[in-house]
């Protein structure tokens, strides 16, 4: 489940213009590298139930991920690529990622935090991903 999501939502990310004007392939699984050039775009899939239907797998996902935007010293970037994030997931209903088929994903919230001993504004987005496996 998690590869083909994962490699669903960079797909997303990646070919969403407005974001990747901003970005541009900046967007990495689980760990920004060190001494990335940002603002940036780190994911992670924080959990991933199935539905399950009286003993039945009709291989339907409800995973929730959370993409973070990360900028050095500059929160008008970081709110405007986390916008651009947002952009791109809310409400999409009957779309392809990639490979992916997506029934629908939604923005469920979003967080914004400041690291004082490194000065990166860091805005975090929980995003809940309704896929076909």
């Amino acid at each position: 489940m998690g590869s083909s999501i994962n490699n669903g939502i960079y797909s997303r990310l990646s070919s969403y213009t407005t974001l990747t004007a901003l970005v541009n392939k900046r967007i990495y699984p689980i760990i920004l590298p060190q001494d990335c050039e940002l603002p940036a775009v780190v994911y992670q899939r924080i959990s991933g139930p199935r539905i399950h239907a009286m003993g039945d797998d009709p291989g339907l996902t409800h995973p929730r991920y959370q993409i973070t935007v990360i900028s050095q010293n500059d929160y008008d970037k970081a709110r405007q690529v986390a916008d651009e994030v947002i952009n791109a997931f809310k409400n999409e209903r009957d779309a392809t990622w990639g490979s992916l088929n997506v029934q629908a994903s939604y923005v469920e919230d979003d967080q914004e935090f400041f690291d004082d001993e490194s000065e990166r504004y860091r805005i975090a987005i929980d995003l809940i991903i309704w896929a076909e496996e």
